[in-house]
């Protein structure tokens, strides 16, 4: 039972996608594509976040060990970490790829 209200809920929330703005589903979609590449680089990202923290707040460079994100942020850190965290992956795969289609042309 409860498996036929789940499958019926991602179905009206799949059909509700379909009338997004192009952009914004096209976004979705390449977020989507690139769904395995976001974990690989995850980590690296939030470093990233912590490091522009720390400097941010003027905090001891040793919290940048603290695994995965920074103890005791702000109460909307969580933004920066998912922004970063989904967007600089995203550009390290773009970059990637680009890198590599410019090296099979030579």
């Amino acid at each position: 039972m409860a498996s036929a209200k789940l499958d019926t809920r991602v179905l009206h929330l799949a059909h509700r996608l379909t009338r997004l703005p192009h952009r914004l589903s096209t976004t979705l979609a390449y977020i989507g594509k690139h769904s395995f590449d976001i974990p690989l680089w995850l980590f690296l990202a939030f470093k990233v976040v912590s490091y522009l923290r720390i400097l941010w707040s003027d905090l001891p460079i040793d919290r940048l060990s603290m695994f995965p994100v920074l103890e005791g942020g702000g109460r909307y850190d969580f933004i920066a970490y998912t922004i970063i965290g989904v967007g600089l992956p995203l550009l390290m795969t773009a970059g990637l790829s680009r890198i590599v289609s410019l090296v099979r042309r030579i």
